[in-house]
């Protein structure tokens, strides 16, 4: 016989494969496009007025977008160890009541 929680067990031991996984890939576009920054910064002579700032500044702001998203997945993990629910329901908001 199963216990009724290893089922539910299961599912977050799952679906935490699937957030590390998509962490994983999260910062692997990080690393891209910290690679590609660097081969744009190695290109720039300002010398001969090369330079390629909005590529730069495109690259920097995906790479924080980038942090942002796998803080979150992070964090949803670590929700998921604890035991929280991560896709929390407000139930009874017309009363003023909240069930998370």
């Amino acid at each position: 016989m199963t216990h009724p929680n290893d089922a539910e067990s299961k599912l977050v031991e799952s679906r935490i494969a699937e957030l590390q996984t998509e962490l994983a890939d999260l910062e692997r576009q990080k690393a891209v496009q910290g690679a590609l920054e660097k081969d744009f910064r190695a290109r720039e002579n300002f010398r001969e007025r090369i330079s390629f700032a909005a590529e730069i500044y495109k690259l920097q702001q995906d790479q924080l977008r980038l942090e942002v998203e796998a803080e979150f997945v992070r964090k949803k993990i670590r929700r998921l160890q604890l035991g929280y629910a991560e896709d929390a329901v407000h139930v009874g908001c017309e009363s003023g009541t909240f069930a998370l």
